[in-house]
């Protein structure tokens, strides 16, 4: 499940923001997602 929730942090973050975002996996169940600038819809 772990994997799964990061997978799909990376999809959807990254496919949005590829150049500006950072996602950091902290241990057991917390992520950390950073965006700078703007977020686009």
């Amino acid at each position: 499940m772990i994997k799964f929730l990061a997978d799909m942090l990376v999809e959807t973050v990254k496919r949005k923001n590829p150049h500006t975002s950072f996602i950091g996996h902290v241990g057991g169940d917390d992520f950390i997602v950073m965006i700078s600038g703007e977020i686009s819809e």
